[in-house]
This record gives C-alpha cells, sequence and structure tokens, in this order.
C-alpha cells in the first residue's frame, strides 16, 4: 500500500517517488497546453526569464526541468522535517505531500518565479527552525532578513512573509533587540545596492515601481479555472482531517514541535494574505502554500488509524490529479 510504505525510510521510496512524479507530468508534457500568462516586474525574475529564456522554451523540457526540480524540492523538504522531528518518526510523506500539491494545478508544471522561491523558502524554514537550538542567532536573522529580500526581488508578495523572521524569534528565542535588528539589516541591504544600482544608471523610477503592487493592496481577484479547483478537493479534504487530528494532540507534542506547527499555520495565513499585494492571484502565486501544505498533510497520513481511509484519500489525491489532466 502507497502510504504504508511511505510511513517508514525506505530506499524503495524514493524511487517511487520518482515514478509518481513522472506520471503526473506525463499527459501535461504531452497535451502542449497554452498557459496563462503572467508579466513579472522583479528585477531577478526578469533576469531569470532573460537567462533562461523560458518563452522560448520546448514546453515538454519545462515540464520535465521542473519535474526535476520539484523533485530535489521534495527531497529537500522531508530532509528538514526529518532533521527537526517535526512528526513523531521519520517518512517520506512529506516528499510524497509536494509532488501531489505540486502537480496539484496546471500551472505548476512550468518554470516560474515562484517555483524558485520555493528554494529559498525551503532554506529559510531550515534556519528557522535551528534557531531554537542557535546559541547567537544574529547572523542567522541577518541571512533570513536576506533571503526573504531576494524571494521579493524574485516574486514581491514575499515580502509580507519577512515576518516570519521576527516571528520565529519571538517563538523559539528570548527576546534580543540585535537579533530583531539584524534581521530587518539583512532585509534592507539587497534594496540598497538595487536602489544604488538603479541610481547610478539613472533611471530611479523603475526602482519605486517595485513597489506599485502596494497601491494595489484594496482589491484582489482570483484567476483559477474550474478544472484546477476541483483538483483540489481532495487536498483541501485531507488537510480537513489533518488540522482535527492535530487538534487532538496539539498538547501531546513537546514544545519546540507546538511552536513549529504554530509558524507554520501563521505561513499559511501571511501566504493567503499576500495575495492581496499583487491585487489579483494568478495560479502560480498558490506556489507559496505548497511547502506548509505538504508538512502539514503529511501529519493526517502518518497518525491516521483507518488505512481503508487513508489509503483511499491517497489514491483519489492521485487519480484526481490525473484525470483532470487528461479532461
Amino acid at each position: 500500500m502507497l502510504i504504508r510504505s511511505f510511513r517508514t525510510i525506505q530506499s524503495i521510496n524514493i524511487l517511487t517517488l520518482v515514478l509518481v512524479g513522472f506520471l503526473l507530468r506525463i499527459v501535461p508534457a504531452i497535451k502542449g497546453m497554452t498557459l496563462p500568462m503572467e508579466q513579472y516586474n522583479e528585477p531577478l525574475s526578469s533576469l531569470l526569464f532573460e537567462v533562461l529564456n523560458l518563452d522560448a522554451m520546448n514546453y515538454t523540457l519545462n515540464v520535465f526541468v521542473t519535474g526535476f526540480l520539484v523533485f530535489i524540492q521534495a527531497m529537500l523538504l522531508n530532509q528538514i522535517v526529518n532533521r527537526y522531528t517535526i512528526f513523531f518518526k521519520s517518512s517520506y510523506l512529506p516528499a510524497l505531500m509536494y509532488i501531489i500539491i505540486m502537480n496539484s494545478i496546471t500551472v505548476f508544471a512550468t518554470l516560474s518565479p515562484q517555483l524558485f522561491c520555493n528554494f529559498l523558502l525551503l532554506i529559510i524554514l531550515d534556519k528557522i527552525f535551528s534557531l531554537y537550538k542557535t546559541y547567537k542567532a544574529m547572523a542567522t536573522t541577518f541571512d533570513l532578513g536576506m533571503l526573504f529580500a531576494l524571494c521579493s526581488l524574485l516574486y514581491f508578495p514575499y515580502i509580507l512573509l519577512t515576518l516570519i523572521t521576527w516571528l520565529g524569534l519571538m517563538f523559539f528565542r528570548p527576546f534580543n533587540w540585535r537579533e530583531w535588528f539584524c534581521g530587518l539589516l539583512g532585509l534592507f541591504i539587497p534594496y540598497f545596492f538595487l536602489f544604488i544600482h538603479f541610481y547610478w544608471k539613472d533611471d530611479i523610477e523603475h526602482f519605486y515601481t517595485l513597489f506599485q503592487p502596494l497601491n494595489q493592496i484594496t482589491s484582489m481577484d482570483i484567476y483559477i479555472s474550474n478544472k484546477d479547483f476541483y483538483t483540489l478537493i481532495p487536498l483541501l479534504i485531507a488537510f480537513i482531517f489533518s488540522a482535527n487530528k492535530l487538534r487532538e494532540s496539539f498538547f501531546k507534542n513537546i514544545i519546540q514541535v507546538r511552536k513549529t506547527y504554530q509558524l507554520l499555520f501563521v505561513l499559511i495565513i501571511l501566504s493567503i494574505l499576500s495575495f492581496y499585494i499583487k491585487g489579483y492571484a494568478h495560479p502560480a502565486h498558490f506556489m507559496m502554500l505548497s511547502i506548509p501544505m505538504a508538512i502539514y498533510l503529511s501529519y493526517y497520513f502518518l497518525v491516521g488509524k483507518r488505512a481503508w481511509v487513508y489509503e483511499s484519500l491517497a489514491y483519489a489525491m492521485l487519480i484526481n490529479v490525473l484525470l483532470f489532466q487528461i479532461v
């Protein structure tokens, strides 16, 4: 059975992850569907599109390169979850859930700035979870500020997620104003050098356009097809089951783990609120939720008691994704 196998650490699960990831990419690669495009004005995104020449890249190649990067991210996420004992036992469930989520929406199949932001977000979470056992955290918080700045220069709504730096300090460490200031300093420096760059080019107006989305914060439009919405239904059901299981056993966990779940929940809330910064939510925006959601979903499949329920739900998630890729 799929979930029973992924509840344990077995090398065969890595091969299964590769097969699942490949299976969920075959249909998009063959169909070569036309995807809704989004204009990215962030400087690092513009550079990324120019260097990779994404607009001219073969669609099938794009899909499978993205799949390879998603697999790497899934393994990194799994390693982080197991290293910091977020669950009571090690498993490959976070990697499996991440791969399913990252294949659930059509535009997740191709390269985008949000995909590269997820690499940075994984590094960020690794550093935040390490705060609990770090003696001096000034260097870590400075790095966190820098990483969030780079994320926002790839995709600006990540600027709101910067709050996670100080929330992590609140949850995992006693108050130290130097650590809080270092996080702010790390966020400021990349923007300072970017300001100097545009000032040197006598194009300072271009710098100010980076913050233009903040003027659209009063409106929000979500562009997601009915097909993508139906694909998410089993994932939402699994999330409800997981939230209920977590509620039942929340105070049975050690303090560090409880604070980790709280931080991940705040990350989900901030990711949702960040939709307002852009003024509209392109489907690729939902990729911000994939990492914390994968961890939450994994919890139910790890602690579920009725095998026929969690196995059926897992297969329903996979079949649902494949079904709506075909239709």
